[in-house]
């Protein structure tokens, strides 16, 4: 019987302890370093080479996945946006999607646009995975055109366009750091005999991270809490707002704002999904490469970034409230709609998700 799942097995066990080689010197790696390469090696990480797809038959189902109402949302906000900023009518208007998966949020957006909005649209996607970009082809033909960066995507309608992205930052690569009364402690990586473990080291003496970039390391933590803060996002988000020059960027995606992020999770919000099954520590260092890992968002750090760019916060609300004001009878729907009950639940994911809008 083929061996398709997530378990660990030695080849699994071998992937896993070539990730921790390749990510650092001396087979150990800072934890930041192990996921970057564990996602986006173009040789063994799992977006470039190894995702078997998303939604009921892949490795985890996304919002998008699950029923069209996030889509019909998106273009509804698109829709209303684009006349406030850009105009109606037929003039043409510029919209991207970062990170689009398998291509079925865009599919859904383009097909719930207004008539006039859907014919004057450019839709962009930018997308570094072949995999992902090859799924996201079969749907969408010669609908939309692809780019590697945002700053490219920008550039080629000159600053003016409206930018959403679906549990796209979520997969962005996180330092993983423990309170200890003594100071911070790192999470580092370290492979032996081609097993992985997690080894701790003292944070460096002059400081973890620029002072106020991350607000997990100016509150409080009790002994022992763990927290993730992402460079790498905030790379990502300062990299190209200056390239916005007008219009607005929707943010949807998993986690909350500082304030309740760790409650009751100790052990912070790492872990990792192969075919809808939740990895955490050896099994997900064994299984490196064939399963996504991912973190909740900070969305209190996302709100201070853009305001350092010129972005000012309109919305943030839950998926629920976000989808209620977008959605006719959105309530009404759920009622005969498994799914849209689901997305809508105050229990899960109604409130585990968040949307933040952000204009300039």
């Amino acid at each position: 019987m083929p061996d398709d799942g997530a378990v660990e097995s030695p080849k699994r066990t071998r992937r896993g302890a070539r990730i921790a080689g390749r990510a650092g010197e001396g087979h150990i790696a800072r934890f930041e370093d192990w996921m970057r390469v564990a996602l986006y090696d173009p040789e063994l990480g799992y977006y470039a080479r190894n995702v078997r797809g998303i939604g009921a038959r892949g490795d985890f189902a996304t919002a998008a996945t699950l029923h069209p109402a996030l889509g019909e949302a998106v273009a509804a906000w698109a829709a209303a946006r684009r006349k406030e900023l850009f105009g109606g009518g037929l003039v043409p208007w510029n919209l991207i999607e970062a990170g689009p998966g398998t291509g079925n949020l865009a599919r859904t957006v383009l097909e719930a646009l207004p008539f006039f909005a859907r014919r004057t649209v450019t839709l962009r996607l930018v997308e570094t995975s072949p995999v992902l970009r090859e799924a996201q082809r079969a749907r969408l033909g010669g609908r939309a055109t692809w780019y590697a960066t945002m700053e490219d995507a920008l550039a080629a309608c000159e600053g003016r366009a409206l930018v959403y992205a679906s549990e796209l930052l979520d997969a962005l690569p996180v330092r993983v750091l423990r309170w200890r009364s003594e100071g911070w402690e790192e999470l580092w990586i370290s492979e032996n005999g081609g097993e992985c473990r997690e080894e701790w080291r003292s944070a460096p003496s002059g400081g973890v991270a620029p002072p106020g970039a991350f607000s997990a390391l100016s509150r409080k933590s009790p002994e022992g809490q763990r927290v993730e803060i992402a460079p790498a996002v905030r790379e990502f988000f300062l990299s190209w707002k200056s390239s916005l020059s007008l219009g607005s960027l929707l943010l949807l995606d998993y986690g909350d704002s500082i304030e309740t992020l760790y409650d009751r999770r100790p052990n912070g919000t790492v872990r990792g999904y192969a075919h809808h099954q939740r990895l955490e520590g050896a099994d997900l260092y064994a299984n490196a490469g064939l399963v996504d890992v991912t973190a909740d968002v900070n969305f209190t750090d996302l709100i201070a970034w853009g305001e350092e760019q010129g972005l000012r916060a309109t919305c943030f609300e839950t998926q629920a409230e976000f989808l209620r004001r977008f959605v006719p009878r959105a309530d009404a729907r759920a009622a005969s709609e498994p799914a849209l009950a689901f997305l809508l639940d105050p229990r899960g994911a109604g409130a585990g998700f968040k949307a933040l809008e952000l204009r300039k």
